[in-house]
């Protein structure tokens, strides 16, 4: 039986609508995802007017047809959210078409990725983080031409690095982080301690797609 199977592309792209793409079988769940935006209606913005606008992108790759994604360390010496594990992207410039155009350049100016090795096929529902003020578009996509990645701007980036999905469907890696008044839905890969929004999303998107079973936690992790 093939590991791959063939799918319409329908994203409003006038240069790919109607072209038919071989997408990896376990990538079809991600894309069913984007039918259920009611699963990510808790996480919206309560009041859009005051929100700036971001993206991040959803990198899914294929390795011996297993799934991958690729994430980013934030810079210690930035104003929101430093150290912490992250999604390429960044605020939606008046320049930008959409969000996607954002996710996609954001992620070439950080991490050197070619956007014609990528399939942008869907976005999520915006979502909030209250804390900063942010309402963020995540962007789902195909990365069907890996290449090497590195930072590109290390003021802003420390690290780029992939992680299969089987870790995360591992509870020995799922984890609650803690901080003051927030718990939330982690993981913890490498003694790295993905959470947060990222972690938050994380849980949300791959239990959605049934890619992980309901998230069980585990150890509670103190953040700093």
């Amino acid at each position: 039986m093939s590991s791959f199977w063939n799918w319409t592309y329908r994203f409003r792209n006038s240069e790919k609508i109607g072209e038919v793409m071989s997408l990896p079988y376990w990538f079809s769940s991600i894309v069913d995802v984007l039918d259920k935006p009611m699963e990510f209606s808790w996480l919206a913005p309560k009041d859009l007017s005051k929100a700036r606008q971001s993206a991040v992108l959803l990198l899914f790759s294929d390795h011996d047809n297993q799934p991958h994604l690729t994430f980013i360390k934030r810079a210690a010496g930035l104003t929101h959210h430093p150290n912490q594990i992250a999604f390429p992207g960044g605020v939606i410039e008046q320049s930008d078409k959409d969000a996607i155009t954002t996710a996609l350049r954001e992620a070439q100016e950080e991490i050197g990725l070619n956007p014609s090795t990528v399939l942008p096929i869907g976005k999520l529902p915006q979502i909030s983080i209250e804390v900063t003020g942010f309402a963020v578009t995540p962007v789902i996509s195909y990365w069907y031409q890996p290449h090497s990645l590195s930072v590109l701007q290390p003021a802003e980036v420390e690290e780029v690095f992939t992680v299969p999905i089987e870790m995360f469907q591992q509870p020995k890696n799922q984890v609650w982080a803690v901080k003051q008044n927030y718990k939330g839905p982690g993981f913890l890969i490498d003694e790295k301690i993905i959470w947060g929004f990222t972690g938050t999303l994380l849980a949300q998107l791959l239990g959605s797609a049934g890619l992980i079973s309901e998230f069980v936690g585990g150890a509670e992790i103190e953040i700093d």
